[in-house]
């Protein structure tokens, strides 16, 4: 299975069964500043919802992930495609 569709099967089980579909580049975050909502195409997980996620990755594709991208690099885990970048990268240097 490719690095997103297994990014995308940890979000939609955060997300939980009743989500709607999420695109790639959907906003999956509510960061408290936009007052977004999820008619504005948000899926609204939360800071512990990013950790949580955080954690499934670190499991799913056995990385490390320092607390500080988690927590100061936010926009490196906005969207499915932003955090299987992410991930591509940090494959990439575990792999050198």
């Amino acid at each position: 299975m490719s690095t997103i569709h297994r990014v995308r099967a940890i979000i939609m089980k955060a997300a939980g069964p009743n989500a709607a579909p999420i695109g790639d580049d959907t906003p999956l975050f509510f960061d408290g500043m936009n007052g977004g909502n999820v008619a504005d195409g948000n899926v609204m997980l939360d800071s512990l919802d990013r950790i949580e996620i955080a954690m499934e990755l670190e499991e799913e594709f056995d990385i490390a992930i320092p607390d500080d991208d988690v927590d100061q690099h936010q926009d490196e885990f906005s969207s499915i495609s932003r955090i299987t970048q992410y991930i591509d990268r940090r494959l990439g240097e575990v792999r050198v």
